[in-house]
């Protein structure tokens, strides 16, 4: 639920179990039984009953202050651009094909690499062979290389 049950020494609100904090009352029936004292029996149900509904008041006032503390301390906790920014991350990595361990067998580097290879290739033999331009299919080689190696 809302209220959270567990005894943590770390937190103020939750040092103590929820069942160690009632109001304690006492009524003297002691001697209740005697006829003379039978118009007391009757008063001292009335106040057992006000210091029931008291410590139900006090109940239900525990409860809502042991939850604001657990939202407070959960609002204080939550750290969730990190976790947004944690997730995208690794989603991004997978789509791209990379992972701790380097490339893996799914996603875009791998599923493109063959056909970008194929497209330079292509690009090079024409700038290369057809216009005589080898400097500028250098280039296109080592910055294919270059932007492979910078974006892995």
């Amino acid at each position: 639920g809302l209220v959270d049950d567990t005894v943590n020494v770390a937190n103020e609100y939750s040092r103590y179990p929820l069942e160690n904090y009632q109001l304690d009352f006492y009524v003297d029936n002691s001697w209740g039984w005697l006829p003379w004292n039978w118009s007391d029996g009757i008063g001292k149900q009335v106040m057992y009953g006000l210091y029931a509904i008291t410590n139900f008041i006090w109940t239900i006032s525990l409860y809502v202050s042991n939850a604001t503390g657990y939202l407070v301390q959960e609002a204080y906790s939550l750290d969730f651009i990190s976790a947004t920014a944690d997730s995208i991350g690794k989603n991004m990595q997978t789509l791209a094909g990379v992972s701790a361990n380097g490339f893996s067998t799914e996603g875009f580097y791998v599923g493109f690499l063959l056909l970008l290879i194929l497209v330079l290739g292509v690009y090079v033999a024409y700038t290369g062979l057809i216009k005589r331009e080898t400097t500028k299919a250098i280039h296109a080689i080592m910055n294919f290389v270059l932007v492979f190696i910078l974006s892995a």
